[in-house]
């Protein structure tokens, strides 16, 4: 998977930079791939022939021409998903901003504390939304990565794990691995990969996965798989 690519909608060049500040400290911090991109306006961010590969926008309300309530209207209106958190110095639009469906209303100046709350919630909704396509008995199939609980090489197919069902496909561990949150998922041993979120313990030895599965951490991957563990825990 690419970087996440994030946008802040500001026509105040101070408020920008402070903005970007806070959100490289909190990318480095979690770890996380991250591509900022800064508009001025609400137009600009319109005619950006790329603002539809947006995955999460810090938008303000108060700008001159366009206000942040109306591009977020135009954002929905057009069909597009990505998450809205609000960053404004009044609370009068709080309802606005709950019919478009923002992640966050932040009021400014914005507590350390709240923005981090409001980007974990932001990346956890992205996440969800994130999805493979693979090709199971040559029919198209669309697995959302949040579904997988751990995915092992069968010969020269991989099998997918997921809350309802196992998909067999003709892949390579390490061309799957691509496409997967590098933060969010874990070898374990050369022919298995775990998603994080889905284990529920580690003994030192094996996971126990949140399904009742028992998988056994081979000592090869066993440092980077606890390094990763214990990080995305604290997370």
């Amino acid at each position: 998977m690419g970087a996440v690519r994030v946008a802040i909608c500001e026509d105040e060049q101070i408020q920008r930079v402070l903005i970007r500040k806070r959100l490289e400290e909190y990318m480095t911090g979690r770890n996380i791939d991250a591509e900022i991109i800064e508009y001025d306006s609400g137009e600009q961010f319109t005619l950006d022939e790329n603002k539809d590969k947006i995955d999460i926008v810090l938008l303000d309300i108060y700008m001159e021409g366009m206000s942040g309530i109306e591009l977020a209207k135009k954002i929905r209106n057009d069909g597009n998903n990505l998450e809205i958190i609000f960053i404004t110095s009044s609370n009068e639009f709080a309802a606005e901003a709950f019919e478009v469906e923002s992640v966050y209303y932040l009021k400014k100046p914005v507590e350390e504390d709240k923005f981090i709350k409001a980007m974990d919630l932001a990346m956890r909704k992205f996440r969800k939304l994130l999805s493979i396509e693979i090709f199971v008995n040559r029919e198209s199939k669309k697995i959302y990565l949040s579904d997988i609980y751990y995915v092992e090489t069968m010969y020269r197919k991989l099998a997918i794990h997921t809350d309802l069902d196992e998909y067999v496909t003709y892949m390579t561990l390490s061309k799957l691995m691509t496409d997967f949150p590098k933060n969010d998922y874990a070898q374990i041993s050369r022919f298995s990969v775990v998603s994080l979120d889905k284990v529920l313990s580690y003994d030192g030895s094996e996971v126990l996965l949140k399904n009742g599965i028992r998988l056994e951490v081979s000592d090869k991957y066993k440092a980077d798989f606890e390094e990763k563990f214990h990080f995305f825990k604290r997370g």
